[in-house]
């Protein structure tokens, strides 16, 4: 007898605070006017500011303006605002803004790059709700996930808890075990809601 394919949906509502979305500087004409002044200066050091030490140590490490010996560039700059707000997004906070803000060297064709970040209002989780998992698992897979009613959405929490419950229902012998996701979040522009299906 093949074993039963299981199939767990989860509707996770997300809410999030009514102020307007913040304008990244990136967007800010009169911002990049004063970049383009420093183009192809040396950056002597980068400071992220706004965030834990934790956080910005790790955003810190994946930006190409901190590396030794980078050259300020717009293009450059605005890959690195954009990885800086991607990685906030995914952590559940999508309407972040970056300014940065320049200290040239007293001599030579050097400077000290800072970026200040305002996370802006987090994602927050609503509801979670499990259908189409057996009662006997019910329980082991509320023990195991971590995205809860209340908690800030992180991507990788949501990509870890339907790993979870395909892991535990493959274990009792549901080899064919599928994880289904349906969420509703509001429009980062307009703040209509939608729902966007994934599955795993």
């Amino acid at each position: 007898m093949s074993p039963r394919k299981i199939i767990f949906a989860a509707m996770i509502a997300l809410t999030v605070c009514s102020s307007p979305l913040p304008a990244s500087e990136s967007e800010d004409p009169s911002g990049w006017k004063e970049i383009a002044n420093y183009r192809g200066w040396k950056i002597i050091s980068l400071r992220l500011t706004g965030l834990e030490k934790q956080v910005a140590r790790e955003i810190g490490q994946g930006l190409e303006l901190a590396e030794e010996g980078a050259v300020l560039y717009e293009r450059s700059l605005g890959q690195d605002i954009e990885r800086i707000r991607l990685f906030l997004s995914l952590r559940g906070y999508p309407y972040s803004a970056v300014s940065p803000s320049i200290s040239p060297a007293e001599e030579g064709k050097e400077l000290s790059l800072d970026l200040h970040v305002d996370p802006g209002p987090p994602v927050i989780v609503r509801s979670v709700e499990i259908t189409g998992l057996p009662d006997q698992f019910r329980e082991t897979v509320q023990n195991r996930t971590r995205m809860k009613a209340g908690s800030v959405f992180s991507d990788a929490a949501l990509a870890a808890d339907k790993s979870a419950i395909v892991e535990i229902l493959s274990k009792a012998g549901h080899a064919r075990a599928r994880a289904c996701l349906l969420y509703t979040s509001p429009s980062p522009r307009d703040r209509t809601r939608s729902r966007m299906p994934s599955s795993a």
